[in-house]
């Protein structure tokens, strides 16, 4: 193998091994987005059981006010 070769070979990997630490910055960044959205997601949805407990008797109120009308 002439040393050319070797100069291709070495740079061939060293070309391999920044595709691996990108493709692996960006499997975190996905994963972390996943978490960061279905996060998002719990708080909104809670928010929204939160806020109807909160609510409720108003609610109640409002619907015992109608129906008695």
């Amino acid at each position: 193998m002439d040393p050319e070769d070797k100069k291709i070979i070495r740079r061939n990997l060293k070309i391999a091994e920044e595709n691996q630490e990108v493709l692996r910055k960006m499997r975190r960044g996905q994963f972390l987005g996943n978490l960061a959205r279905i996060f998002y997601w719990i708080i909104i949805i809670g928010a929204s059981f939160g806020t109807y407990y909160f609510l409720q008797p108003y609610i109640d109120t409002l619907k015992d006010f109608y129906m008695n009308i």
